[in-house]
């Protein structure tokens, strides 16, 4: 027979675990994020796109990565 306290202790663990993969998820967000930025402006090393950034198709798929993360996190 479960008492109180081993309710409590599970519910206890559960959130502590959650927490701990949401953590992860947004550590992993945060570095595709990061990835993501454009090549452009005064810090691009060359290669780099110009306005209107009509060469950004060449990056949509390394741009949108972290958005499914995003999501996940959201739920």
């Amino acid at each position: 027979m479960k008492t109180e306290y081993d309710i409590n202790l599970n519910a206890l663990n559960i959130g502590f675990r959650s927490s701990v993969v949401l953590s992860c998820l947004t550590l992993i967000t945060f570095a595709l994020a990061m990835m993501a930025i454009p090549p452009s402006g005064p810090y691009c090393p060359g290669n780099c796109m110009e306005y209107p950034y009509s060469g950004s198709l060449a990056y949509f798929p390394r741009d949108y990565y972290w958005i499914f993360f995003a999501l996940f996190e959201r739920e």
